[in-house]
Protein backbone atom coordinates (compact mmCIF):
# COMPACT_ATOMS: atom_id res chain seq x y z
CA UNK A 1 0.00 0.00 0.00
CA UNK A 2 1.37 3.42 -1.00
CA UNK A 3 0.85 6.34 1.35
CA UNK A 4 -0.51 9.63 0.06
CA UNK A 5 0.96 11.60 2.98
CA UNK A 6 3.32 13.77 0.91
CA UNK A 7 6.11 16.08 2.00
CA UNK A 8 7.68 18.61 -0.38
CA UNK A 9 11.44 19.14 -0.45
CA UNK A 10 12.62 22.20 -2.37
CA UNK A 11 16.29 22.86 -2.92
CA UNK A 12 18.44 25.42 -4.65
CA UNK A 13 21.94 26.83 -4.57
CA UNK A 14 22.77 30.27 -3.18
CA UNK A 15 26.09 32.10 -3.62
CA UNK A 16 27.81 32.00 -0.26
CA UNK A 17 28.67 35.69 -0.45
CA UNK A 18 24.93 36.53 -0.77
CA UNK A 19 23.85 34.33 2.14
CA UNK A 20 22.57 37.12 4.39
CA UNK A 21 20.45 38.69 1.69
CA UNK A 22 18.78 35.41 0.71
CA UNK A 23 18.39 34.04 4.22
CA UNK A 24 16.08 36.90 5.23
CA UNK A 25 14.17 36.50 1.96
CA UNK A 26 13.80 32.71 2.35
CA UNK A 27 12.62 32.91 5.97
CA UNK A 28 10.04 35.52 5.01
CA UNK A 29 8.78 33.33 2.15
CA UNK A 30 8.45 30.30 4.46
CA UNK A 31 6.54 32.33 7.04
CA UNK A 32 4.15 33.71 4.40
CA UNK A 33 3.43 30.23 3.02
CA UNK A 34 2.80 28.83 6.50
CA UNK A 35 0.43 31.68 7.32
CA UNK A 36 -1.45 31.21 4.04
CA UNK A 37 -2.00 27.49 4.70
CA UNK A 38 -3.14 26.67 8.27
CA UNK A 39 -1.33 23.67 9.69
CA UNK A 40 1.49 23.81 7.12
CA UNK A 41 4.90 23.43 8.71
CA UNK A 42 8.04 24.60 6.96
CA UNK A 43 11.73 24.44 7.64
CA UNK A 44 14.86 25.93 6.05
CA UNK A 45 18.04 23.83 6.06
CA UNK A 46 21.43 24.04 4.40
CA UNK A 47 24.21 21.61 3.66
CA UNK A 48 27.13 22.21 6.01
CA UNK A 49 29.69 22.53 3.22
CA UNK A 50 30.16 25.17 0.54
CA UNK A 51 30.84 23.92 -2.99
CA UNK A 52 34.21 24.64 -4.61
CA UNK A 53 32.35 27.15 -6.81
CA UNK A 54 31.21 29.09 -3.71
CA UNK A 55 27.59 27.93 -3.46
CA UNK A 56 25.56 26.72 -0.48
CA UNK A 57 22.74 24.23 -1.05
CA UNK A 58 19.55 25.18 0.78
CA UNK A 59 16.52 23.00 1.39
CA UNK A 60 12.98 24.11 2.19
CA UNK A 61 10.72 21.40 3.64
CA UNK A 62 6.94 21.67 3.60
CA UNK A 63 4.72 19.22 5.42
CA UNK A 64 1.29 19.07 6.94
CA UNK A 65 1.45 16.63 9.89
CA UNK A 66 -2.24 15.72 9.90
CA UNK A 67 -3.13 15.67 6.21
CA UNK A 68 0.13 15.60 4.30
CA UNK A 69 0.56 17.93 1.36
CA UNK A 70 -2.55 17.23 -0.72
CA UNK A 71 -2.82 18.02 -4.44
CA UNK A 72 -4.43 21.45 -3.93
CA UNK A 73 -1.79 22.49 -1.39
CA UNK A 74 1.04 21.20 -3.58
CA UNK A 75 -0.30 23.17 -6.55
CA UNK A 76 -0.64 26.32 -4.44
CA UNK A 77 2.92 25.94 -3.14
CA UNK A 78 4.30 25.37 -6.63
CA UNK A 79 2.54 28.52 -7.84
CA UNK A 80 4.01 30.41 -4.89
CA UNK A 81 7.49 29.15 -5.79
CA UNK A 82 7.05 30.35 -9.38
CA UNK A 83 5.91 33.82 -8.23
CA UNK A 84 8.79 34.24 -5.78
CA UNK A 85 11.23 35.19 -8.55
CA UNK A 86 14.15 33.37 -6.97
CA UNK A 87 17.11 34.05 -9.30
CA UNK A 88 18.31 30.46 -8.88
CA UNK A 89 16.89 27.24 -10.25
CA UNK A 90 14.58 25.68 -7.68
CA UNK A 91 14.09 21.89 -7.65
CA UNK A 92 10.93 20.44 -6.08
CA UNK A 93 10.83 16.82 -4.95
CA UNK A 94 7.90 14.96 -3.39
CA UNK A 95 8.41 12.13 -0.91
CA UNK A 96 5.99 9.85 0.91
CA UNK A 97 6.59 7.61 3.94
CA UNK A 98 8.11 4.24 3.21
CA UNK A 99 5.67 1.67 4.55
Amino acid sequence: MVSSHKTLFVYYKVPSDQRGQFKAWALSELAQRSQAHPGLQSQLLQRPEISPEGFETWMEIYEHPMEGVNEALEQSLRQSFARSQLPFKRMVEVFIPLL
